[in-house]
């Protein structure tokens, strides 16, 4: 189940339980949109998906040792920052501009303003970092 098939998910937040260990992975706690907190194989996150997504889903558990490679490990990290965000609010004339409309890697607070251009001289269009004047 990816947030294509449930965009409610993006309101999902999970955490790793650290413990020592090597042969499994570590625990995940995920707090629900509503702030229940269920674990990752807990029947009832299970149910809670499927009712919320109305399809059946399975869960398919790997040993640390087995990480099968996919789109996650093979492609770029999305960056959003909130420079940007304020930019965006700024050119849109709305007030608020969620980051999670991007579906971004990491929020990056900067210090100072900064926001993402895109460079149109090059054939292929870049974004790349131009601090603010």
């Amino acid at each position: 189940m990816t947030i294509t098939q449930l965009p409610e998910m993006v309101r999902y937040k999970a955490r790793f339980i650290w413990e020592d260990l090597i042969k499994k992975y570590l625990k995940v706690e995920i707090m629900t949109p509503e702030g229940k907190v269920l674990y990752r194989e807990d029947e009832e996150l299970t149910k809670e998906i499927e009712n919320k997504s109305e399809r059946k889903i399975s869960s398919i558990t790997y040993t640390p040792s087995h990480v099968p490679l996919g789109a996650i490990e093979e492609e770029n990290i999305q960056l959003v920052t909130d420079a940007s965000l304020d930019k965006l609010k700024e050119i849109w004339g709305k007030a608020e501009a969620d980051h999670r409309r991007f579906r971004p890697n990491l929020l990056v607070t900067l210090r100072g303003e900064m926001v993402w251009q895109t460079n149109a001289n090059r054939k292929r269009s870049r974004n790349t970092i131009k601090k603010a004047l």
